[in-house]
This record gives C-alpha cells, sequence and structure tokens, in this order.
C-alpha cells in the first residue's frame, strides 16, 4: 500500500517538471500579413485570401478572420464572398493580437454585351430627309450599352445618335459599336428624288385596233430612279406596256402613270368603234403661182380617199415658212419665192403642191407654139393676127405692142377670146371675151385690152385685126426685141406684137 502510493506521488511530481520545461519553450507570433491588401470584387464573385504568420515555427499560427462591416462580404477561414455593393475591411488576427487587413471593395455584377442589331439594314433616303435608325444591345442587362456611331462616306450621309441625314447623292456604310467593340451596320443610298411626273397628253381618243405611246416626264431631270410605272382603269378597254396604249374595246379608262416614288400624273383615254382609215388623199393642183398684189392666194382642195373614210381631217403645213400661208387649204402669199404645200391626212398620207409667189410685172404669159398671122377676106375685109398663150394665174387686163411701118394704123381692135385647140375653134364664129378698139396707135406703143373682171388661169387666144390690109405682118415673143414671125414683104403698113398681162 504504501509502496503503491510512493509510485504515484512520484508520477505526479514527474509530470508537474515535465510542464514546466514546455512553457519555457513556446515560441510565439510575431507578425501576420495577406497576401492582397485590397480585393476588388463583383457581387456573387469569391476569392481566398491567404494569411502568413511569422515565424513559420511559431507555437500557435491561428488565425481568426473577421470583416466589418458586415453584409457587403463574408469570409470563412480566408474565402471571401461579396454579398452587395460596397466596401469592408477584411482582418485576419493571431491568438496573441498579431493582425493584418485587407480592404474589399465589391462593385455590381458586369453583364458583357454579347450582341448588337442595327434596323434597318438597308436604308434609302432623297436629299435633305432624315431616318433614326434602331440599334439592340444584347443582353437587355448589359452592364454598359453604350454605343458609337460612324458614317463611312459623311458626303452622302451623316449620322448623330442614330439619326441618319442624307447630304448628297451617294452611298455610305452606318456603323454602330458596342462598349466592347461588337457591330453592326446599316447601307445607306442617298437620290435625288423625283418631284413631280407629267403625261404628254391628259386625254387620247383611239379607236378599236389603233394605238399610240404616252410618254412621261420625270422631274427633275437628274432624278436619280427615273423608273415609271404604267396601269389601266378598268381593263379591257384598252391595255399599256411602257407608255404603248392599244385599243381593245368601246369605253373610256383611266391610264396612270406612277413614279418609283409614289407620285402619279393620269390620261383618260376613249375608245371608239373601229373606223375605214384612210387610204390616200390628192391636192386638186400640183403647182400653184401666186403674184404679190395680184393674186394674193388661192384655195387648194384635198380629196381623202375613200370617201367614207372615218377621219378625213387634213393637216396642212408649208415649208418653208415665210413665203406662204396656209390655212384650211387658203394659200396667201407673204413674199416672193418658193414653197411646198403639204396636206396630211391623220394616218400620215400626203401629198404635195410646189407654190411659187412672183411680183407683178410685164411678163408672166406663156406663149405657146409659133405666133399666128393670117389675112382675112371676110366682107369687113379685115386682116387679123394672134398669138395663144397660157395665163398662170387670173388677170384683168393684157397688154400689146404694135409697130407699124410707114403709116400708124387707123383702128386696131384688141380681143381676147378662150382656146379651144386650135385658131379658127377659137376665133371664127365665137364672141370674144374681152373686145377694145384703138386708134392711131403709134409706133412701139403698148395698148392694154382691161376686162370688167378678173379671167381664171388658163390657155387663151389674143387677137388684133382691122380694117386695112397690110401686106405683111411683123409679131414679136415675149422677150423684147427678138423676131419670132414674118409674114409677107415689107409694105406700107404693118404691126407687131408682144403680149403680158396683169
Amino acid at each position: 500500500m504504501f509502496k503503491h502510493n510512493l509510485f504515484s506521488i512520484a508520477m505526479a511530481a514527474l509530470f508537474m517538471l515535465s510542464g514546466c520545461k514546455d512553457d519555457k519553450e513556446a515560441i510565439a507570433v510575431t507578425a501576420v500579413s495577406l497576401d492582397r491588401t485590397t480585393l476588388p470584387l463583383a457581387v456573387g464573385e469569391s476569392v481566398t485570401l491567404k494569411a502568413t504568420v511569422a515565424p513559420e515555427n511559431a507555437t500557435d499560427p491561428t488565425v481568426a478572420w473577421s470583416i466589418s462591416p458586415t453584409g457587403v462580404a463574408t469570409v470563412v477561414d480566408g474565402l471571401v464572398t461579396a454579398k452587395a455593393e460596397g466596401s469592408a475591411t477584411i482582418t485576419a488576427a493571431t491568438a496573441n493580437g498579431k493582425k493584418a487587413t485587407c480592404a474589399v471593395t465589391v462593385s455590381p455584377v458586369v453583364v458583357a454585351v454579347t450582341g448588337i442589331t442595327l434596323l434597318p439594314a438597308t436604308l434609302t433616303l432623297s436629299v435633305g430627309e432624315d431616318s433614326t435608325l434602331t440599334v439592340t444591345v444584347a443582353p437587355d442587362n448589359a452592364t454598359d450599352p453604350t454605343v458609337t456611331w460612324r458614317s463611312s462616306n459623311a458626303a452622302a450621309a451623316t449620322v448623330d445618335n442614330g439619326v441618319v441625314r442624307a447630304v448628297g447623292a451617294g452611298s455610305t456604310t452606318i456603323t454602330a459599336t458596342s462598349s466592347n467593340g461588337l457591330t453592326d451596320e446599316c447601307e445607306v443610298t442617298v437620290v435625288v428624288a423625283a418631284t413631280a411626273i407629267t403625261l404628254n397628253k391628259p386625254t387620247l381618243s383611239l379607236a378599236v385596233g389603233e394605238s399610240e405611246t404616252l410618254t412621261a416626264t420625270i422631274a427633275p431631270s437628274n432624278a436619280t430612279d427615273k423608273t415609271v410605272t404604267w396601269s389601266i382603269d378598268p381593263t379591257g378597254v384598252a391595255t399599256v406596256e411602257n407608255g404603248l396604249v392599244r385599243a381593245v374595246a368601246e369605253g373610256t379608262a383611266t391610264i396612270t402613270a406612277t413614279s418609283s416614288n409614289g407620285l402619279t400624273d393620269e390620261c383618260v383615254v376613249t375608245v371608239t368603234a373601229a373606223g375605214v382609215a384612210a387610204t390616200g388623199i390628192t391636192l386638186n393642183k400640183a403647182t400653184l403661182r401666186l403674184t404679190l398684189g395680184v393674186k394674193d392666194s388661192e384655195t387648194l382642195t384635198a380629196t381623202v380617199a375613200p370617201e367614207n373614210a372615218t377621219d378625213p381631217t387634213v393637216i396642212w403645213s408649208s415649208n418653208p415658212t415665210g413665203v406662204v400661208t396656209v390655212v384650211d387649204g387658203l394659200v396667201t402669199a407673204v413674199a416672193e419665192g418658193s414653197a411646198t404645200i403639204t396636206a396630211t391626212t391623220v394616218n400620215g398620207l400626203t401629198d404635195e403642191c410646189e407654190v411659187t409667189v412672183g411680183v407683178s410685172g410685164g411678163r408672166d404669159i406663156e406663149m405657146m407654139g409659133d405666133p399666128h398671122i393670117e389675112e382675112r377676106q371676110h366682107i369687113d375685109n379685115t386682116v387679123t393676127c394672134g398669138m395663144k398663150f397660157t395665163a398662170t394665174h387670173s388677170f384683168i387686163s393684157f397688154s400689146v405692142r404694135f409697130v407699124t411701118y410707114g403709116n400708124s394704123t387707123s383702128g386696131i381692135t384688141l380681143s381676147l377670146y378662150e382656146w379651144k385647140g386650135s385658131w379658127s375653134d377659137s376665133y371664127d364664129g365665137q364672141t370674144p371675151l374681152l373686145s377694145q378698139p384703138f386708134s392711131n396707135v403709134a409706133d412701139y406703143g403698148w395698148q392694154t385690152a382691161v376686162g370688167s373682171s378678173r379671167f381664171p388661169e388658163g390657155d387663151y387666144l389674143w387677137v388684133a385685126h382691122d380694117a386695112v390690109t397690110p401686106v405683111g405682118v411683123r409679131v414679136y415673143s415675149p422677150v423684147e426685141g427678138t423676131q419670132a414671125f414674118w409674114n409677107g414683104a415689107p409694105a406700107s403698113e404693118s404691126y407687131a406684137a408682144y403680149a403680158s398681162y396683169y
């Protein structure tokens, strides 16, 4: 019993001696540090801080973690988890009170842009117009949805915060760029817009089977798009293709020409039953002579064939202008010269008349054939001479120049007859159209026979006769001094003549 107690006492003493030795050998912590002194985090992110105790063989390297204020983040064994936007201080403390801190800043969650879309993808504007592009950044909650804008050709269009303004004709690319560099584009075309469209006819009349082309004019002349779309309402009366209108059935319809930007003009077309087309046109004269101050005008007659032509309208024209005018066939002299009168049917058939305008003068008679001189032994014992002539326009008088040899004639009668194909048919037994006596006719004197009204153009015979029987008569052509015919021997009395008319 005593031995047992003695052993227990000895063991207790040994234990006490062992404990005193450990206390004397404990190594205290002299410092503690963290691997980061600042820590930025976004809400939801986590980072582990590492605490280092010095010396490495410190008896108690335990570190206690704390954060202040709470709510911004949590810290467990160095694991920092961001909870809410704000700032806090993380503290790592050893058992003997050594400390290290880290400043934590928590920011909101950053949502990156994943896509950008620009609408529309293409855009056409007229100079001076504006249009706003729509840009969409994805996702909707992206932290920075900022977009920057750029135009590749500011001379065509500019862009400001998505508003595109057309400056001049041309094209440009509008680019929208997100904060993290994503892009989308819109191709912009700037045009000169049409401001008006005009048809050359407001109304049009056609017969079934006929056609005519309408012309549409776009203004301004430098419009970028001059496209015209043609339509007709109702259909069935006519058709229209690129302005060509074809009449199909009787009725009325409206033809509409529409520009690319929606401007319109109209033509009302009336279609009548098919008619009989003109097949020819003939003027009553191929040539016409007018004399200023004498015969200033004459009416041409145009005959359209067939007689039952639906539209016998004749269109008159003169070329060149300035010589004559023509109105409904009435040709009026304006100045000396020549012109062509053209009569045209509505379907383009023509006939022409060549017009000559002269001035009044003394040599407008066209002598035909040789002068005719014939001795007449009638009961009045007259001797007659004369000449056929063609009057190229109407006249009221004509003149004859007589030449006597030796003595002047005692009495000469100057007469006018209608030419009927021969001297005898025109003169013998015929009543003169005009008969005028003269007495004491001097050599080379002009004698003029004047009628009471104008004679029409045509062929005539002038005749001079007297009661004296000369041996010979000399007659001259219209060119003064040129002997055209000589009949008989020199005589004590004779006369010669040439003629003109006014």
